[in-house]
């Protein structure tokens, strides 16, 4: 596991318990908080004043991608593109790579590896490093490592900017885009990492069952319109 300790990054980690412990020190809902359409709130819309972080081989990142892609936000939030391999030991990183045209530099902040901007958000900070994440470049901060709040914020917070005109979050909807998002989010994202990070066949074979079951699921509601 890569992750950061009281600001440190560590490309693995090796004490959990010493994690733990500082994961615990730590304010919980850390990086949630939202922009706003009232110009009177801390995180107001406005163009350009945010940034966001991204990269192709994360299915949450890529839902705001196309999110923003869909409300017409193009213009008025700019986007930077981490490299889609994270293996290696500075976990997500800036590299303009040929291989992988649509990895960018940081146009934000020039930084090298998404851990620098946490660093720079809360010198003190323990956790992981996520995607996707909202960057706020006046006050130099994280507004957001939560791809459900980032959506719901692109729809609500910059409808005045959005040129497609569209809401995707209608206000008699949502208690039933909540509740699908959701098990969308536990069964089929989750169920992906389940799977691919399983510690032996039996932890494998339920996260398996368990995914196709919630595609069983969306195909039923699919069939019926």
């Amino acid at each position: 596991m890569k992750a950061l300790i009281r600001g440190v990054w560590h490309s693995r980690v090796i004490d959990r318990d010493a994690y733990g412990r500082a994961r615990a020190e730590q304010p919980e809902n850390l990086f949630r908080d939202w922009v706003s359409a009232d110009p009177k709130a801390r995180f107001p819309a406005a163009p350009g004043r945010y940034h966001l972080y991204v990269s192709y081989a994360c299915p949450f990142a890529h839902r705001t991608i196309l999110y923003r892609r869909l409300l017409g936000l193009e213009k008025v939030l700019p986007v930077s593109v981490l490299h889609p391999r994270w293996g290696g030991p500075g976990g997500w990183t800036f590299t303009p790579d040929p291989a992988f045209p649509e990895a960018t530099v940081d146009h934000a902040g020039g930084h090298q590896a998404l851990w620098q901007i946490y660093v720079k958000a809360r010198g003190d900070y323990t956790g992981k490093v996520t995607v996707p994440l909202l960057w706020d470049r006046r006050e130099q901060t994280i507004v957001s490592d939560e791809s459900a709040d980032i959506m719901r914020m692109l729809d609500l917070g910059f409808a005045a900017f959005a040129e497609s005109g569209r809401s995707f979050y209608p206000a008699r909807l949502r208690d039933e885009i909540d509740a699908l998002g959701g098990m969308i989010r536990r069964r089929v994202n989750g169920g992906v990492y389940r799977a691919g990070f399983a510690a032996d066949q039996q932890a494998y074979d339920r996260a398996l069952a368990d995914f196709y079951a919630a595609l069983d699921s969306l195909e039923e509601q699919l069939a019926d319109g």
